[in-house]
């Protein structure tokens, strides 16, 4: 089992489950099986079944724990008897045999005295018990990779085998292996070089744990399936965990059930020759061994481990954010208590106090005080280990806002913003968090946006990646920042619509057709809210109250249109029990500040009718401020177990019921809800457990009584039970399809009805099975010729209309009056319809008559006439109702006929300053005329059925964005007496133009929904929208149909009507006479706007719908050259251009570490790390463009000059070269004629010389700059800044470190300038060198007078110690030709050497130095060790040299 969560509770096992998940490891003996698994569920800080971790006792032995497996270990390796150990524990003898043949071994192997020993017999029956290299170098004093380069030469192998899921029934043949050492050939052929690079590796999550479970295994799905659907590499996924979804073998092409650690990983790295490894989708297990993998040339895909490294190394990424600018809380790592406590006092408290490098929050806290610092120091950290301790400030009552994203070369191109409910302080895995954010302003979050674009140029993030930051006053602090997939990808990828990690993914592949995705959240029209699980009430003891370490062990997330909806339900989802109403509420609040924060909410709960019950001080304050409230006293001479016992072992009837007393209300279950708001938010540990408020927290949970333990909760649920029914209906927004499903709103069928009696039903119910929830009618009366309509039966007909609807119809609707005979005017009647309709052009003609011939000109009269309009002029008119519509804009709607009604119509709108709406548009020609006059805004909008906009013949597709309304009627136009379309059939046509390619989903929704509710003031309907299926097949089977057989792809899956399934898979299920069926006109205040096409952005977020066109369905395959996996862009990103301004250097020279100090070196240090990124991006530069180095090198080097030289040919200068065989040196010029002479073709020289101060005597000579590679036992400036640039880079810090000089310090140019470069920060100098090779005393006084702790060992004795201290070691070889006696060097040489075995004794965050070159003072087998930094060394002496040369000569 793994992750017992029992931090602050009983670790004890019993009946009650404690585990939060499992791993499994597969071998061919229990031995190697069991040590895999140890290794698994440890995360690899236990390197197998091995003693020496914890102490044996026979009571430890008796009381299972999480970690008895160890404690056995330590028992046998102590001479426990089998027998012994299986009394005491209860297990097998079978099981403790085979663990001893574990603890037998490791005991041959401990007695090894070097790796020439560990014979190949031995290695390989190691490896077929389990043993990891890991764990063998451990035994033998030495490092992993050592054994494993032993190991490899030896051709001890692991072979690969298959699960035989067929039960020998018949060979298995599966993608299901894992890995052993007991076996000789392998069940999968292994590859070849040559068939490499056409699989992509996929890193699990391995075992769950709290602050890593399953919702990293689902990005890594996630990932595992987009790869399939988008490429043809073949998957291959490591993963250990039994019970999740990358564990089945069907998710992918090959499945090894291994333990995810650096050995396991390149061992299948080795074998399959894959394109890449991916670590960012599971987890952090993944991410821990990327550095690593990436040492041994393991190619990681997105974001680089360098980045990774920048991300987590705490000093870099704050060093990265003080020079974007961006605020972070102040922060300090100490070694000492009094340093701890200083910053504190300085910063003041509360502060945030943690063990250095800890994952999960483990072992964080807040403290208070001085006192409450010790306390947590003396019972956290073993005084015994030198343990670095990390204290920041504390930001109170400030927001905490987590970010999700996904970047492309260092652009982010998908971002989600959450917020916590609860404040600061409560660790992100235990907080509630809602997404889209609810109370952040807008300043917040453009802040944020901006902010993480910042750090994802700056990291040049290529991936999935989460920032925390704090909120308050306006003001953001970043947290941290994690270059991987967060444990909310999941949720906000529900939640949002679009899956986080499937666009990762494709970024990862080097995807480049992805375009950036915009989530407009003001547009989304749910919200989420995750809310954490805990499992309190099984860990006896475990105190239930929040903090910044992680507790819970699973979440819930549920949908709502409104936050307390959404919280509400996650809570019940966890088992949370809402209070019915005139039940019982306990408030305890500790502090005063908190009271006053809670009090309205305890005068809402009042006001609801819950009954208040408080702890004496709380209900004192209530009380005293209004709220009715019974105090409850809380009897001391009872613990929750007292009073448990008690209630088991007394009858109800033998007791008195005290209607005072606290426990009696909670152990009889007389309060509904506890809200306990403890004092301070205390780190939990056992001497503060018996507090009255904690023993108050633990019977809640003990008696199952809901709890609230945040005041921020507290508030948000009581406001919740203010708003939320009591009765939560589910909803749309609680319902998820596996379908590829489009989501939109409810369309507007236009077709403009005429309704008689009995044809509400049908024509309502037609209209659901388009996907309508709306639609257009026409009143009874005007349609009768002659009859003449008064005012008061045109009120009679409206109310009709809405009578008949009430009973027979199944949707809402917009009403148009009939125009062809129009009633008088009457502004009531007026405001309730949509628009005029008429039936013909004659009768619009007709109700326009006699104004327009008042107002008709002889040229109009010409042009009408030439159109060919022949205008009969009637006597009817009524000014008032065309005044009306011109100045409300409503909209007139009369079909088009012929082209010259068609402009006869577009004259009268800009005449009489009318909107009209052409109906049954069927001619191109119509449509180009229309086109041309909303160009010139005309008042005019058109409609077009469906079945003329799909017509080829009729070409007016093209005109798409003009057209302003669709027709989805069953009838081709008004007049048409023939049904061409059966139900449904229209919309599901236009479906499978979208899936052709001729329409996009926003088109649709626009002229079906948006454009409609705009022309005929239609309001927007509350929850009715409909989803379809994209992949649904249709055929037309009806014989009777003139369009049977045709086929098509997309129909309507379901249709939501105001919260109601209307419609769902063929069939209408909206019951007629709802009283929720209305007439959506809006009031008629807005004048006439043309409508503008909405952006594909602005209109997918508000419909929750990403095209589907955007992303590759399951069967779309992009082609090979869409993917970049390797970057090879020429030009350089402009985010990572050198943009400080050049530091001041005190002369034109370079010439002495003296000339520097911390400022001038970290200006240095940034240009040099912008020189390294773009390097990497773009290989060459031009910032040096036809510029000249000189090089004057008096004395061998390669490092050196080499490192200048590609410096310069990196900037796009040129190098000349001068040394001293070709130089006229020889023929007895001086050294400063050679220079001056150098000078006139050059415009930087850099000059190495065998004589101390060769390099100052020069610059004096020549004005152009000149830098110093080296004076004789002088100095070597630039070495140092190189140096001092390394261990920066490679530690993150050069402040309060130890660093030890090894090796020839008397000549050794390298340490001078060094140490003294290095005396500018708080370091210790240890100095390792034979006697007659110590540091001169001119340079060790120096460094004494500016304070810094100097150490001198000059012989082998006490080296181990001192190199197992240190953070850097920097080692210099014996200079040979320095030596004047060569006896002296004979009997030096050899005597400090580093070997694997003290790099086995060194810290695991160190680094190893060498200027080079090296001798022997470095084993060769060091060299593969992450911390050998020497090679890096090196490489970064050529960014070092590119900015001091840039810096030289005024380009930065």
């Amino acid at each position: 089992s793994s992750g017992i969560n029992a931090e602050y509770g009983d670790r004890t096992l019993g009946t009650s489950m404690k585990s939060v998940g499992e791993v499994m490891a597969i071998g061919r003996t229990f031995e190697e099986a069991i040590q895999k698994t140890i290794r698994m569920v440890n995360c690899g800080s236990v390197n197998g079944f091995e003693s020496g971790r914890l102490e044996a006792t026979d009571e430890l032995l008796v009381n299972a724990s999480s970690n008895r497996i160890l404690i056995i270990a330590e028992a046998l390796a102590k001479g426990y008897q089998i027998e012994r150990i299986c009394k005491l524990t209860s297990i097998d003898k079978w099981f403790i045999y085979k663990l001893k043949n574990i603890t037998d071994f490791e005991r041959v192997l401990k007695t090894l005295t070097s790796t020439e020993t560990l014979s190949a017999e031995l290695m390989r029956s190691a490896k077929k018990l389990g043993f990891s290299d890991k764990q063998i170098a451990r035994c033998l004093g030495t490092t992993e990779l050592v054994i494993r380069s032993l190991r490899h030469s030896q051709k001890i192998l692991p072979v690969v085998k298959q699960i035989d899921t067929v039960s020998a029934e018949f060979p298995a043949s599966n993608n299901y292996l894992y890995m052993t050492y007991n076996g000789t050939s392998d069940d999968v052929p292994q590859k070849n070089v040559d068939e490499g690079g056409k699989s992509i590796i996929v890193l699990g999550s391995g075992g769950y744990s709290i602050g890593s479970s399953v919702e990293f295994d689902w990005c890594a799905v996630s990932c595992i399936r987009t790869i399939g659907q988008i490429s043809s590499y073949e998957r291959i996924v490591i993963n250990c965990n039994p019970e999740t979804v990358s564990t089945d073998y069907d998710e992918c092409e090959k499945l090894y059930f291994e333990e995810i650690s650096f050995e396991t990983v390149t061992d299948i790295y080795e074998r399959e020759f894959p394109r890449g490894v991916i670590v960012s989708m599971g987890g952090q297990v993944a991410q821990n061994i990327a550095l690593m993998l990436a040492s041994q040339s393991v190619k990681i895909l997105g974001t680089s481990p360098e980045s990774i490294d920048s991300a987590e190394n705490r000093y870099k990424f704050s060093r990265m954010l003080d020079k974007l600018g961006v605020d972070q809380p102040k922060w300090k790592e100490c070694k000492t208590l009094e340093d701890t406590k200083k910053f504190c006092r300085v910063v003041g408290y509360p502060c945030l106090v943690r063990p250095s490098f800890v994952l999960s929050g483990a072992g964080m806290t807040v403290v208070n005080t001085d006192a409450e610092l010790e306390t947590y120091l003396k019972e956290s950290v073993d005084p015994e280990k030198q343990v670095t301790i990390v204290i920041s400030k504390f930001i109170t009552e400030a927001k905490e806002i987590d970010v999700d994203a996904v970047a492309q070369d260092g652009n982010v191109i998908l971002i989600a913003i959450s917020e916590h409910i609860e404040n600061a302080g409560v660790h992100s895995g235990d907080a509630t968090l809602v997404y889209p954010a609810q109370d952040l302003d807008e300043a917040t979050v453009k802040a944020v946006t901006k902010v993480t674009q910042q750090i994802a140029e700056q990291l040049d993030a290529n991936g999935p990646f989460n920032i925390q930051f704090i909120a308050k006053n306006n003001e953001i602090k970043v947290i941290e920042c994690n270059l991987r997939s967060s444990r909310s990808f999941p949720f906000v990828s529900k939640a949002s619509g679009i899956n986080f990690s499937e666009i990762a993914a494709r970024v990862l592949l080097g995807d480049q057709t992805i375009s950036p995705i915009h989530i407009d959240c003001t547009s989304i029209h749910k919200v989420a809210v995750k809310v954490p699980q805990f499992s309190f009430a099984r860990l006896a003891g475990a105190d239930p109250v929040l903090g910044v370490e992680m507790a819970s062990t699973g979440e819930v997330a549920c949908f709502a249109s409104n936050k307390y909806e959404a919280y509400i339900k996650g809570l019940c989802s966890t088992g949370f029990k809402v209070p019915s109403v005139g039940s019982k509420v306990l408030i305890s609040i500790g502090s005063f500040k908190e009271k006053q924060e809670f009090l309205p909410s305890a005068k809402k709960l009042e006001e609801m009718g819950y009954h208040i019950l408080g702890t004496p001080g709380t209900a004192d304050f209530l009380s005293e401020s209004g709220v009715k409230t019974v105090t409850l006293e809380w009897s001391t001479s009872l613990t929750p177990s007292t009073q448990s016992s008690n209630r088991r072992n007394n009858s109800s009837d033998d007791q008195i019921f005290n209607e005072f007393d606290l426990q009696e209300h909670l152990s009889t279950n007389q309060i509904s809800l506890c809200i306990l708001l403890p004092s301070k938010n205390r780190y939990r540990r056992p001497s503060s457990f018996m507090s009255q408020g904690y023993l108050t927290r633990r019977m809640a949970v003990d008696y199952d009584v809901p709890l609230i333990t945040n005041i921020k909760c507290a508030k948000t649920f009581v406001d919740a039970l203010r708003v939320v029914p009591r009765d939560l209906p589910v909803t749309q927004l609680d319902c998820l399809s596996s379908r590829q499903l489009l989501h939109m709103p409810g369309l507007v069928d236009t077709s403009m009805y005429t309704i008689t009696t009995g044809l509400w039903t049908k024509i309502s119910k037609s209209a659901l099975t388009r996907g309508c929830t709306a639609i257009l009618v026409k009143s009874h009366f005007g349609s009768h010729s002659g009859v003449s309509i008064t005012p008061s039966a045109l009120h009679k007909e409206c109310e009709l209309i809405q009578a008949e609807a009430v009973v027979d119809a199944c949707c809402s609707f917009g009403i148009l009056l009939s125009a062809d005979h129009l009633p008088p005017f009457d502004k009531q009647v007026a405001t309730t319809i949509c628009g005029l309709s008429f039936d013909s052009h004659q009768a619009f003609e007709n109700w326009l008559d006699n104004d327009f011939e008042c107002n008709n000109s002889n040229d109009v009269k010409e042009e009408n006439e030439e159109l060919g309009s022949p205008l009969e002029l009637n006597d009817v008119i009524n000014t008032n109702w065309k005044d009306y519509a011109s100045t409300h804009s409503l909209p007139i709607c009369v079909p088009a006929s012929t082209r010259s009604n068609v402009a006869a119509l577009l004259m009268f709108s800009v005449l009489h300053n009318l909107h009209v709406h052409v109906t049954d548009v069927s001619d191109v020609r119509d449509l180009e005329l229309i086109v041309r006059s909303k160009k010139k805004e005309v008042k005019v909008t058109c409609q077009v059925h469906v079945s003329n906009l799909l017509d080829k013949k009729k070409d007016l597709l093209r005109f798409i964005d003009s057209i302003d309304v669709i027709d989805i009627g069953t009838k081709q136009s008004k007049n048409a007496t023939v049904e061409v379309f059966k139900d449904g059939e229209t919309l599901s046509f236009l479906l499978n133009a979208i899936n052709s390619n001729l329409l996009t989903p926003e088109q649709l929704v626009e002229k079906l929904h948006k454009n409609p509710c705009q022309i005929f003031k239609l309001q927007e309907q509350l929850e009715s929208f409909l989803e379809v299926d994209m992949a649904r097949h249709w055929t037309i089977v009806d014989p009777a149909s003139p369009l049977c057989g045709t086929q098509g792809v997309g129909s309507i899956y379901r249709l939501l009507l105001q919260g109601h399934v209307a419609f769902i898979d063929g069939k209408v299920t909206q019951e007629v006479g709802l009283p929720d069926v209305v007439n959506l006109v809006l009031p008629h205040e807005h004048a006439f706007k043309h409508i503008e096409v909405p952006s594909i952005s602005a209109y997918s977020s508000k419909t929750s719908l990403v095209k589907p066109t955007s992303l590759p369905t399951k069967h779309q395959v992009l082609p090979k050259d869409s993917f970049s996996l390797d970057k090879s862009s020429t030009e350089i990103p402009h985010h990572i251009q050198p943009v400080i301004s050049s530091p001041s250097i005190t002369t034109n020279h370079i010439l002495s570490v003296k000339q520097f100090d911390r400022n001038k070196l970290h200006s240095i240090f940034s240009v040099a790390h912008d020189m390294k990124l773009m390097v990497q991006r773009v290989g060459r530069l031009e910032l040096l463009k036809n510029a000249v180095m000189a090089t004057v090198f008096l004395e061998p080097s390669t490092r050196t000059r080499c490192s200048f030289e590609a410096a310069m040919l990196r900037l796009g200068g040129v190098v000349i070269n001068v040394s001293q065989d070709t130089s006229s040196l020889k023929k007895g010029e001086s050294l400063d004629d050679t220079i001056r002479t150098v000078e006139q073709y050059a415009d930087v020289i850099v000059l190495r010389a065998p004589h101390v101060g060769s390099a100052l005597e020069s610059s004096k000579l020549i004005r152009k700059p000149l830098i110093n590679a080296g004076d004789g036992a002088g100095e070597h400036p630039t070495q140092a800044i190189l140096d001092t640039f390394t261990i920066r880079q490679e530690l993150g810090t050069l402040n309060g470190i130890i660093v030890t000089f090894v090796g020839d310090l008397k000549y050794g140019r390298t340490v001078h300038s060094l140490v003294q470069m290095l005396t500018l920060y708080d370091v210790t100098f240890n100095y390792v060198s034979p006697e007659d090779l110590k540091l001169p005393r001119p340079v060790f006084e120096f460094v004494a007078s500016q304070g810094i702790v100097q150490h001198e060992y000059t012989d082998h004795n006490g080296f181990e110690e001192v190199f197992s201290l240190s953070d850097v070691v920097y080692v210099t070889r014996l200079q040979k030709e320095r030596f004047d006696d060569i006896s002296v060097f004979e009997r030096v040489c050899g005597m400090f050497k580093v070997t694997p075995h003290l790099m086995s004794k060194a810290k695991s965050r160190m680094c190893l130095l060498h200027p080079l070159p090296r001798v022997d003072e470095i084993s060769p087998l060091v060299d593969s060790d992450p911390r050998a930094a020497y090679f890096r060394q090196m490489e970064n002496g050529m960014y070092i040299r590119m900015a001091l040369l840039v810096i030289l000569l005024g380009k930065v």
